[in-house]
């Protein structure tokens, strides 16, 4: 299954790696203990805003951790260039697919041509994560709320389904809205065309 495929992605030693000392594991609160960057990527997913937001102010107390602890400073950096719940994901799932090295085929492949189009009440047909793209600029909210009421969404279904894309499929669960889902989709594309570059 693409589900299972992702998870083994994130249990790659980068992303599984504890830290085992309690004193250097990021404490969200006295329930949520964070030991590694799997975890940090669910957490950021879970707890409460109010929780949350202290931890990602002027501080940024979650870079802090990525850099001093996890030794990462390239995504320490990364992190700080956001101070949101949904810039810190896609930021962190930025870095996985580097980290990852993503073969240029793949992203060859999922730039390509759905298998079928997505359409829109207004009979905008949708056949690629260009056209994806394409359509959250230029369609409001109201508009894309339809797509979005089903768990997983209309979205999620299709690209998936359709382009193949696992990884978009799995960031685009996490999104809400046209804003979130734009953000995502952004940066999903930018990662895509440089792992396609990577051939040349």
């Amino acid at each position: 299954m693409q589900t299972a495929h992702l998870l083994r992605q994130y249990q790659a030693p980068k992303w599984q790696a504890k830290i085992v000392d309690p004193a250097k594991q990021f404490h969200f609160n006295d329930q949520y203990h964070v030991t590694n960057l799997w975890e940090l990527k669910r957490a950021l997913r879970e707890v409460d805003d109010e929780v949350l937001s202290p931890m990602i102010g002027d501080q940024n107390h979650i870079a802090n951790w990525v850099e001093s602890v996890i030794n990462d400073q390239q995504l320490a950096e990364l992190i700080r260039q956001n101070d949101t719940r949904w810039g810190i994901i896609v930021n962190l799932e930025r870095h996985m697919m580097r980290s990852l090295y993503l073969p240029h085929y793949v992203a060859q492949r999922w730039l390509g041509p759905a298998v079928s189009s997505f359409n829109l009440a207004d009979d905008t047909h949708i056949s690629s994560i260009y056209e994806l793209k394409q359509a959250f600029e230029t369609h409001s909210n109201d508009d894309l709320k339809p797509y979005f009421q089903k768990i997983p969404s209309d979205f999620v279904l299709w690209a998936e389904g359709s382009i193949g894309d696992y990884i978009l499929a799995d960031l685009l669960s996490t999104a809400h809205n046209r804003e979130q889902a734009l953000t995502i989709i952004e940066d999903h594309l930018s990662m895509l065309e440089e792992a396609r570059q990577l051939a040349h």
